[in-house]
């Protein structure tokens, strides 16, 4: 799916967002993630747990993006549903992944620990639809 530039550009620069995922069973599982935008994608570093397991048995997300102020006549957000393209756990897509995700949160690091191919896989999103208004 092709984003608008607006579209675009908030994803880029969004600094947080909450990405739904479901288990076997059906139960829905929601966690807050630092994600990146990349030639239209959508990544997010993790440990290998629970919504990286329910990405494997179903690879369907949604991921919601707001910013909230108290004048609700400002809010804006989007929801973006997608479909996991792969899981990328080492090689030289790995090591530029984590360069982008250290260039836009350089905090990451010394406060979440490293992203290494030993702890850590990274989740390529593709786009299937966004809803919502920005």
């Amino acid at each position: 799916m092709e984003l608008t530039d607006e579209q675009r550009v908030y994803l880029e620069y969004a600094r947080v967002c909450r990405l739904a995922t479901v288990d076997g069973e059906g139960q829905p599982h929601v966690v807050p993630v630092c994600p990146i935008l990349v030639d239209g994608k959508i990544y997010v570093a993790s440990e290998d747990n629970r919504k990286v397991r329910n990405v494997r048995g179903n690879p369907k997300v949604a991921l919601a993006y707001d910013d909230y102020v108290e004048d609700w006549t400002a809010l804006r957000g989007i929801t973006v549903f997608g479909t996991l393209s792969r899981i990328i756990d080492r090689g030289p897509d790995f090591a530029l992944l984590v360069e982008a995700f250290y260039a836009k949160f350089p905090q990451y690091a010394p406060q979440a620990g490293p992203i290494t191919e030993e702890n850590s896989v990274i989740l390529e999103i593709a786009i299937d639809r966004v809803s919502g208004e920005l």
